[in-house]
C-alpha cells in the first residue's frame, strides 16, 4: 500500500478516535483526580509557586515534572475544570498513535514476511490501539496523563532506536551514535518524569534488537549502549533496592496482600488484561476492579499455577520461534517488558486498566505477528493484503461500539458508579462513590445501603470504611452518631492500618466539626477509638506511611479533645516513623508550644526547615508562623 493510503487510513482512524471520545470530554474528575490536581488551584490562587508545583507534589519518586507541566499548561489555558485536562489527553492519545505507527511500520519492515505490507499493518495496528475501548480509563481519567506521557515518550525512544539501529548497520555511525547515545537517552529521561515506568524503554530496545537485528558480531555500538543504559541502571537499582528495600517496599505494611501475593496474583491480572485486549467486554472494564481476587498460593485459586505456566510456555514458544516469528517474538515480550514496572515487585495496588496503555500495542503486534507461522501455500502475500483488511475493519467496528459505549459510561459519575456495581458489586471504590452521590442528593438511605455492604461484608477487610462513614452519614443527616458504629468498627478491624482508615477518622473528626453529631461521638470517643485501632495493629511498623497518617489522626483528635500530652506521643511517633511530610513536624513544633516544650519545638523546626524548600510559599508560611509562636515563649 501506498504511503499516501496509509496516511489516509491513518486520517480516518484519528477521525474516528476524535468522533468517538469527543462525547467523554465534559465528564467529571474522578477518584484522585482532584488530590493530584489540587496544587494546580494554588499556583492558579498565586499561593504556590511554578517551581514548587513542578518539584514538590507527591506523585511518584520523582514529581513527575513533565507531567504537572502538562497540567498546569492545561490549568492556564482552560481553568480548573475537567474539559482542558481531558481534551489535552486526547491530542496526547492521538500523538501516541501516530508514534505506534511509525514504531510499529518499522518494526515490521525489519521482519522478512511482514515487510511488503510493513506500513499497512503499522497503521492497523496504530488504528485498533487507538480506538480500543481498554484505553478509555487513560483517555478520560485525566490524571492518567502520566500514564500517557510516559507511552509517548518510550514510543519515541523505540523510534529513535529503530532509526539509529538501522543506520549502524548502513554504517552512518555519527548519526546513530547521536541517536542512541543523545536523542534516546533524552527521551527516556523525559518519559521518567512523566512516570517512572518509562525506564523500560532500553529493555523494550533490547526486545527489538534480539527480535529483528539478528546477525552475528553485533556492533560494538550496542553493547556500550546497553553497558550504560541497561546493565548499569539495572545494577544501580538492584543496589538501592537491597541497601534500602524499605524505599521501595514499605507501601506493604498497609496493604492486604504481601510481596509473594502480589508476585502470585499479577500473572492471573495479565490473563485478565489479555482476554479484554482481545475480546473487550464493557461490564469487566473500568478502573474500580480494587476486589480483584489475591491469589495465597499457587492452587489458591487454582487459576494461579494454570496462568503462571500460560505466561511461561507462551514466553518459551516466543523465544523457541524468534527466526521464525520475530514480530510473535517481539509483540509478546514487549507485552511483558511494558508492564515490567507496575506488574512486578512494587507494592501498588493488583489491577489497573490504565497499565495497559503501552503493552497493548505489543500484545496486537503478537497476535499479527502469527500470521509469519502460517504455512506460505495458505498465507500467500495477495491473500494476506486480501484477508487483513477486511478482518481488520470487523475488528475495529467492533472495538469502537465497545468503546463508544465505555465512553457514554465516562460522561458522569453515576453511569461510572451504576457500571462498576453492576459487574463488581463489591468494590468499595464504586461503593463509596455511590455512597457519595447519594448524599449530594440528600438520600440518606441510599448512602447507607451502600456503605452497610461494605461494613457487613465478613470477607472484606477493610470494613472499618464502611462502619465509620455510616456516623458520617447520621450526622450529615442531623441524627445523633452512634459510638455503636465505632465500637463495631474496633471489634471487627482487621491490621494493618490502611490509609483509606486514616482518611476515614479525618472525614468523621470534620464533620463533628462541621455538624453537631450528638452526645456519643464527641472527639474523646474519636480518639479513644484509633488509640485502640492502633494498639491492634502494633506489630505494623511506624514507618508504614499508612500508620503515621493514622498517628496524626489519633493526634488532631487528642487536641480536639483537649488531651495535649497524648497529642504529643502520637505526632512524635509519627514523625520519627514517617517524617518525610513535614507537615506532621509542622504540627508536632506546635503542640510542642502549646506544651511548653520550647526546646524540642525549636529542634523540631530545624528539622521541619531543612525539608521545606525556599520556594514552597505555604509551608514557608506555616514555619514563620511557628517560628513567631516559639519566639514569645518564655
Amino acid at each position: 500500500m501506498s504511503q499516501l493510503s496509509s496516511r489516509a487510513l491513518f486520517y480516518i482512524a484519528t477521525l474516528a478516535t476524535l468522533a468517538l471520545y469527543w462525547a467523554g470530554l465534559k465528564g467529571p474528575f474522578i477518584l484522585d483526580d482532584a488530590f493530584n490536581l489540587s496544587p494546580l488551584q494554588n499556583w492558579l490562587d498565586g499561593s504556590s509557586s511554578a517551581r514548587e508545583v513542578l518539584s514538590n507534589n507527591s506523585s511518584g519518586m520523582l514529581g513527575r515534572p513533565v507531567s504537572m507541566a502538562s497540567f498546569m499548561f492545561s490549568a492556564a489555558t482552560g481553568g480548573m475544570h475537567p474539559f482542558p485536562f481531558k481534551f489535552g489527553n486526547l491530542v496526547i492519545h492521538l500523538a501516541c498513535g501516530l508514534l505506534a505507527w511509525q514504531v510499529t511500520s518499522r518494526m515490521l519492515a525489519l521482519d522478512k514476511r511482514m515487510a511488503p505490507h510493513a506500513n499497512l499493518i503499522g497503521v492497523i495496528v496504530a488504528g485498533l490501539w487507538l480506538i480500543h475501548p481498554l484505553n478509555v480509563s487513560t483517555v478520560l481519567y485525566a490524571v492518567q496523563r502520566m500514564a500517557q506521557l510516559s507511552s509517548l515518550f518510550t514510543l519515541a525512544a523505540l523510534w529513535i532506536y529503530l532509526s539509529s539501529r538501522t543506520k549502524l548497520d548502513q554504517g552512518e555511525r555519527r548519526a546513530a551514535f547521536w541517536g542512541l547515545f543523545v536523542a534516546l537517552p533524552l527521551a527516556t529521561l523525559a518519559g521518567v518524569l512523566s512516570k517512572e515506568n518509562a525506564a523500560v524503554a532500553p529493555a523494550l530496545c533490547l526486545v527489538l534488537e534480539l527480535a529483528y537485528f539478528q546477525q552475528r558480531p553485533r556492533p560494538r555500538a550496542v553493547g556500550v549502549f546497553y553497558g550504560f543504559f541497561l546493565l548499569l541502571p539495572g545494577l544501580l537499582v538492584g543496589a538501592l533496592v537491597l541497601r534500602n528495600p524499605d524505599q521501595f517496599l514499605s507501601g506493604y505494611y498497609a496493604r492486604d496482600f504481601s510481596l509473594t501475593e502480589r508476585l502470585l496474583t499479577q500473572p492471573r491480572a495479565l490473563f485478565e488484561y489479555i482476554g479484554l485486549i482481545l475480546v473487550p467486554r464493557g461490564e469487566r472494564m473500568g478502573v474500580m476492579v480494587d476486589d480483584f481476587q489475591i491469589s495465597h498460593g499457587l492452587l489458591a485459586p487454582s487459576t494461579t499455577l494454570l496462568c503462571l505456566l500460560g505466561l511461561a510456555a507462551i514466553t518459551i514458544a516466543a523465544i523457541v520461534l524468534r527466526k521464525r516469528a520475530p514480530s510473535f517474538f517481539a509483540g509478546w515480550l514487549f507485552f511483558l517488558v511494558g508492564h515490567g514496572v507496575e506488574s512486578s515487585f512494587l507494592p501498588l495496588e493488583i489491577y489497573f486498566e490504565h497499565r495497559n496503555y503501552l503493552p497493548m500495542i505489543g500484545l496486537i503486534v503478537a497476535v499479527i505477528g502469527l500470521w509469519d507461522l502460517v504455512p506460505r501455500s495458505i498465507a500467500s502475500p495477495e491473500r494476506y493484503a486480501k484477508i487483513g483488511p477486511i478482518v481488520a475493519t470487523l475488528v475495529a467496528a467492533m472495538f469502537a461500539w465497545v468503546t463508544w459505549g465505555q465512553v457514554q459510561t465516562w460522561r458522569s459519575e453515576e453511569s461510572l458508579a451504576d457500571q462498576a456495581l453492576a459487574g463488581r458489586p463489591k468494590s468499595i471504590r464504586a461503593l463509596m462513590m455511590k455512597a457519595e452521590l447519594e448524599l449530594r442528593q440528600q438520600h440518606f438511605d441510599g448512602a447507607r445501603i451502600a456503605l452497610r455492604t461494605i461494613a457487613d461484608d465478613k470477607n472484606q477487610p477493610a470494613r472499618l470504611q464502611g462502619w465509620v462513614s455510616l456516623i458520617v452519614v447520621d450526622c450529615l443527616e442531623k441524627k445523633n452518631g452512634s459510638a455503636a458504629y465505632l465500637a463495631t468498627a474496633e471489634r471487627e478491624f482487621s491490621p494493618p492500618v490502611r490509609m483509606s482508615d486514616a482518611l476515614s477518622y479525618d472525614t468523621l473528626m470534620s464533620t463533628v466539626q462541621a455538624e453537631s453529631c450528638g452526645p456519643q461521638i464527641t472527639y474523646t470517643r474519636i480518639a479513644d477509638s484509633i488509640e485502640r485501632l492502633l494498639a491492634q495493629a502494633e506489630a505494623q511498623p511506624e514507618r508504614s506511611k499508612a500508620k503515621a497518617m493514622m498517628r496524626m489522626s489519633a493526634a488532631k483528635a487528642n487536641v480536639r479533645a483537649d488531651r495535649w500530652e497524648r497529642a504529643q506521643m502520637h505526632a512524635e511517633k509519627a514523625w520519627r516513623g514517617g517524617g518525610s511530610d513535614p507537615a506532621m513536624g509542622a504540627f508536632l513544633a506546635r503542640i510542642y508550644v502549646h506544651n511548653g516544650h520550647k526546646e524540642a519545638a525549636d529542634r523540631t523546626l530545624k528539622e521541619v526547615s531543612a525539608r521545606v524548600r525556599q520556594y514552597e510559599t505555604m509551608a514557608n508560611q506555616e514555619l514563620d508562623s511557628i517560628r513567631a509562636l516559639i519566639a514569645k515563649m518564655p
